[in-house]
């Protein structure tokens, strides 16, 4: 199966994105807060006292089938209505290239948007950058610990673009780390917001600066399959 872009561009499946460091901070944030950026459809995933997790993702890849890229993503735990289970909101997703904005919108249905993100690795300092619209939007560093090896293959849930498609991007995901690392309440992560609309929404969501949890991946290969609402239609 391939999926035909509309400047003509042709992928095959499984996607493959090669060369992967990835940074993710997740954030306890109050669900009623985060319903209100909701479609109408959705309500926040509720882990207790009312609280839900905010993820702040960051990516950069050195290849992938549609060329290199950076990517960040605001994403929020929400209810999947349609399979019962847990998905996550695509609330904001700046990308770095004409082509991944593309093909995150056009395969998966991510609110894709182009902007400058910049991460950098110094040491065992991460740093990342997000800019908008010529605006600074927010840095994120982090000092992560060490890992080890880490690999998954399973399905992923996204209601990205919800409200349109009434249905997630359940799709099939795997994924080889060379190096994986979590740590629950990392005191070393710094985070920095501008004067954006996307900053302002950011700090009127976060409770404090205390992190629940963050990962770090490196070297990693990520391959990427079709929604599964697209492999229905070949059913008919």
């Amino acid at each position: 199966m391939n999926a035909t872009l509309s400047n003509g561009e042709t992928l095959g499946f499984p996607i493959v994105t090669r060369d992967v460091t990835q940074l993710v901070v997740v954030y306890a944030v109050r669900a009623s807060d985060v319903n209100r950026l909701l479609p109408t459809d959705l309500r926040a995933f509720d882990h207790g006292y009312g609280l839900t997790h905010m993820a702040l993702y960051w990516l950069q890849a050195g290849d992938s089938d549609f060329g290199g890229f950076s990517e960040v993503s605001v994403n929020f735990a929400v209810c999947e209505p349609y399979y019962r289970g847990q998905a996550f909101y695509y609330h904001a997703n700046p990308v770095s290239t004409e082509r991944a904005r593309r093909t995150g919108s056009e395969v998966w249905g991510n609110p894709t948007t182009l902007a400058e993100v910049e991460i950098t690795v110094r040491g065992a300092t991460v740093g990342c950058t997000l800019s908008q619209d010529a605006q600074f939007v927010l840095s994120l560093s982090a000092t992560p610990a060490a890992g080890t090896p880490w690999l998954t293959n399973g399905l992923l849930s996204a209601a990205s673009n919800f409200a349109a498609r009434k249905q997630s991007s359940i799709y099939r995901y795997a994924q080889a780390a060379r190096l994986c690392s979590r740590e629950d309440k990392p005191t070393h992560v710094k985070l920095e917001l501008g004067e954006h609309p996307l900053s302002q929404r950011l700090g009127g969501l976060l409770l404090d600066d205390q992190p629940l949890y963050s990962i770090y991946m490196t070297g990693s290969t990520i391959l990427s399959g079709p929604r599964f609402s697209d492999l229905f239609k070949l059913l008919h």
